[in-house]
């Protein structure tokens, strides 16, 4: 039984999660703005816009998309939840070179949902209370959390 998860396998999951993860970073390099925030999960939208709002969240984005290249990018499925379709995702193979720095490995871990027939990308340990009480303190394992935390 799937639940909230797509009726396919492993690898098909990781090869579909990887193209959206791909698709969106590189959204955010070529300032495509709207395809990325179509993109993310309903929640995540939900929380950008009563945090930031949607200019503030493509400040954010803006200001990662000029020094990021996900040209590498990979993925590996390290759990999924049938209940919620939400899986917990190793990313690898990007790098971030901001001017005056080393380039970082722009790797960690990181959420996609599935919601109205694909998937979409659910970001950060603050998207839930559940995944906050667990990843707040991990945060250099996340997604990019080596880069701004050296």
């Amino acid at each position: 039984m799937n639940g909230l998860l797509p009726a396919e396998s492993q690898n098909q999951m990781t090869s579909d999660i990887q193209s959206m993860l791909l698709q969106f970073h590189q959204d955010i390099v070529n300032g495509d703005w709207s395809n990325a925030w179509s993109l993310l999960s309903a929640r995540k939208r939900r929380q950008a816009l009563a945090e930031t709002g949607y200019q503030g969240w493509i400040s954010n984005q803006h200001s990662l998309g000029e020094y990021l290249d996900p040209s590498g990018l990979n993925v590996s499925i390290q759990n999924t939840s049938p209940s919620t379709g939400v899986a917990q995702v190793m990313v690898t193979g990007m790098t971030y070179s901001p001017p005056g720095k080393s380039p970082c490995a722009w790797d960690g871990v990181t959420w996609v949902k599935y919601e109205s027939g694909a998937w979409h990308y659910d970001p950060g340990y603050s998207t839930t209370p559940q995944r906050e009480a667990v990843w707040k303190p991990r945060f250099a394992e996340l997604l990019g959390g080596q880069c701004v935390t050296s």
